[in-house]
């Protein structure tokens, strides 16, 4: 029997390391002073008088080739990642070609700059154990950052369902009423006091309609989205893999080993380099297994546990390989220092994509994503309160705008006013599961004396954000089509599928031009309710519109 593809958080290890995070600038943001500090190391073999600043330079004469690589492979053979994931084998090629470019620029920079003194087995040696380096960690760390993306994305998710029941309790519960009277009295008094100068004539119905225009405009701006909670940072997903499992302890060491060798092989002596990074590696392990056995045993001491078991790991490795090993008094210091990184590095790395492939739901949860229930509440009537005032900015721009403009009776303009404001105030929007068509009747009834109707669609029950999204598109669509089309007769389709509603309005009015509409209020209302297309003919003009449902 055939195994599957192994999975982390959904994924394949292909969709990870072969997806987006293939070419990123972060990761060649986040290499830059690694790849700075690892060019202490050249000096053990610097010629005497080097200055650091020299040496600096040569690093990032270095790195233009490793950005110059990156940025030629996101232009061409790996752009088209995110929509097909490339083989991990390319991106472990990648790794390769990065650490080859890498360490063949800096010992070529070295020569230029009279850093070193030539030395073939040297280049050939660090170009080598570079590749190897490249190879191993360049996939891993790709495979971290995507890890940490789908956290993030996973963790959203779980607040937004987390408000979408919370939003729906408060519903059920009729506390809305409270957050809709809050959204509404405010603007009681400008309707009631625009009604009154309508009847006295002391405004215009042009000037009240300008001003309805741009009240629904503020309101709408005034409730734009905001995240709902503070993003997932690399910290975060890097502390809560680290409580799960410290060190993984196999991991590190088939990534640490041959780059190590080939580091002891490049200065140190022979025979005595190889056994000097064996019994290396064989200190990290006892360092890293006795952090985890600590951590299993008592799990809050991982805060105390990671750092000294890492700590213990590079004070026994580094003179382990530079005395067993034979390597030269002067590069043993810097040496330390480049283990060290190299050591942090590889445990941070490890342990995100350990913590995952084993217990990635205790990651996430670890990462608090379980809000509170008093945050899921306060989140939860933000996004209610949001809802309503794009109701009310609708119903302002589409309904009460449209009368005003198309009253048969002047006198009647005050009225209009109240009228739209009773109509808020009583709950106009929707709040249960609705049938389509008494969705679609209640959006063309005010323009029952304006405009004829012909509507094709079922009895179907939609839920109350569908319903709700139905009688905005239409009112939005007949005000613009007897405004600005001058339309006497309007025919609306409405067909429910599995997956969607989709709306078409169609009418006999004037139309536009393509690609001459301005967009406004109207199209981002549209844009908040789905996908929408609009084309103009002969005989007048056709939206469409496809509503999630």
């Amino acid at each position: 029997m055939s195994r599957g593809p192994v999975m982390l958080l959904g994924a394949t290890l292909r969709e990870h390391i072969g997806g987006r995070w293939a070419v990123s600038l972060a990761l060649f943001i986040i290499y830059v002073p690694l790849g700075t500090i690892a060019t202490i190391g050249n000096l053990s073999t610097t010629v005497q008088g080097t200055t650091l600043g020299s040496i600096l330079l040569a690093s990032v004469i270095s790195l233009v080739p490793v950005g110059l690589i990156l940025y030629l492979s996101d232009i061409t053979w790996l752009r088209h990642r995110r929509q097909s994931p490339v083989p991990v084998l390319s991106v472990v090629a990648l790794g390769a070609v990065i650490g080859c470019a890498r360490s063949g620029s800096m010992y070529a920079a070295s020569l230029w700059l009279g850093i070193q003194e030539p030395d073939a087995a040297l280049a050939w040696t660090r170009t080598i154990s570079g590749g190897l380096q490249g190879a191993a960690v360049y996939p891993l760390a790709v495979l971290a950052f995507s890890l940490v993306a789908t956290y993030r994305q996973q963790r959203g998710q779980l607040i937004s369902a987390q408000i979408s029941w919370e939003t729906r309790r408060l519903q059920d519960a009729r506390e809305w009423g409270e957050i809709r009277e809050g959204v509404i009295a405010p603007l009681s008094g400008e309707l009631l006091a625009m009604g009154s100068d309508l009847d006295q004539r002391v405004i215009s119905i042009d000037e009240a309609s300008t001003a309805v225009r741009q009240r629904a405009h503020e309101l709408w701006g005034e409730a734009q989205p905001r995240p709902l909670e503070p993003r997932i940072h690399l910290g975060a997903a890097i502390i809560a893999s680290l409580r799960i499992r410290p060190f993984a302890t196999w991991l590190i060491l088939a990534l640490w080993l041959p780059t190590a060798l080939g580091t002891a092989l490049a200065v140190g002596e022979i025979p005595r380099a190889p056994l000097g990074a064996l019994l290396s590696a064989a200190f990290i392990a006892m360092a890293f297994e006795a952090g985890n056995a600590v951590v299993r045993r008592w799990p809050p001491t991982w805060l105390i546990a990671v750092p000294l078991g890492l700590v213990a790991a590079i004070v026994l490795t580094s003179p382990s390989l530079a005395v067993v090993g034979g390597m030269p008094e002067q590069g043993r210091a810097e040496y330390s220092v480049i283990n060290a990184v190299w050591l942090t590095l590889l445990v941070v790395l490890s342990a995100i994509v350990v913590g995952a492939l084993r217990r990635g739901e205790e990651v996430l949860a670890d990462m608090h994503v379980a809000v509170d229930a008093a945050s899921v509440e306060t989140l939860a009537q933000e996004e209610e309160r949001r809802r309503i005032v794009h109701e009310v900015a609708s119903a302002l721009h589409g309904t009460l705008q449209g009368r005003l403009v198309t009253l048969p009776n002047p006198d009647t303009a005050g009225d209009a006013v109240r009228e739209t404001l009773a109509l808020l105030q009583s709950g106009g929007a929707i709040t249960s599961p609705t049938r389509v068509r008494d969705a679609a009747a209640s959006a063309l009834e005010p323009w029952d004396s304006l405009l004829e109707f012909t509507i094709e669609c079922s009895d179907e029950v939609v839920p109350s954000s569908v319903a709700q999204a139905i009688v905005d598109v239409l009112e939005e669509c007949v005000s613009n089509a007897f405004r600005h089309g001058q339309a006497r007769h309007v025919h609306c389709r409405i067909a429910v599928t599995g997956a969607a509603v989709e709306v078409t309005v169609i009418d006999d009015g004037r139309g536009g031009v393509a690609g001459e509409e301005l967009p406004g209020l109207g199209s981002r209302i549209l844009d908040r309710c789905g996908t929408w297309s609009r084309t103009y003919g002969a005989a007048g003009t056709t939206v469409s519109i496809v509503i999630p449902a």
